[in-house]
């Protein structure tokens, strides 16, 4: 993965069964964090066009609205 970022920031990594508990735990987590993508649409889009070129979205799950997307991306990545 990588990030840019636009000043000093401090990253925090968990790894994948662990953010799955806390989105499980708190549910409202997982569209927090859908909304904090939303304003970041064009990025998203461009990310969604990106794993379509490689495959990696399968034609049941490719949304044009690419918020909602995310968020069914996010749910069937955690089994949520």
């Amino acid at each position: 993965a990588m990030a840019r970022v636009s000043e000093d920031s401090l990253l925090f990594v968990i790894n994948q069964p662990s953010f799955s508990d806390l989105l499980r735990r708190y549910p409202d987590l997982s569209n927090q964090v859908v909304q904090a993508m939303a304003q970041h649409r064009d990025e998203l889009a461009k990310r969604q066009r990106e794993m379509r070129a490689l495959n990696l979205v399968d034609s049941s799950e490719d949304d044009a609205n690419p918020v909602i997307w995310a968020r069914k991306r996010i749910r069937r990545m955690f089994d949520l």
